[in-house]
């Protein structure tokens, strides 16, 4: 028996987000120097090629509204945006002034 379209696709939408994460620490990871450059290189190949896959099924799925993108771009260039836009996120620097602690 197999499962209702509605699961697969949510599965498939946390693979690729969980994959996409991967690739966020592994680069964060390499930045830092927890991780050499050979070993980065090795697992970055793999986790990139786990994510695109996982995009190239969410992109077949029968909504478009799941894609990456509305446009067709190469699976390259939509991983890569992903990880660009979910740098940005972590970028913003947070509001000092709203900060709760006061100096006494």
């Amino acid at each position: 028996m197999s499962r209702p379209e509605g699961e697969e696709i949510a599965e498939l939408l946390t693979r690729r987000e969980v994959a996409l994460e991967a690739i966020r620490e592994l680069e964060f990871d390499h930045s830092v120097g927890k991780i050499d450059s050979a070993d980065f290189e090795r697992f970055n190949r793999i986790l990139r090629t786990r994510a695109s896959t996982l995009i190239e099924q969410v992109d077949g799925l029968p909504d478009g509204s799941e894609t990456l993108e509305a446009s067709r771009v190469g699976l390259d260039d939509q991983l890569e945006n992903e990880i660009v836009g979910r740098r940005r996120v972590e970028d913003v620097p947070p509001d000092e002034g709203s900060s709760s602690l006061r100096e006494e």
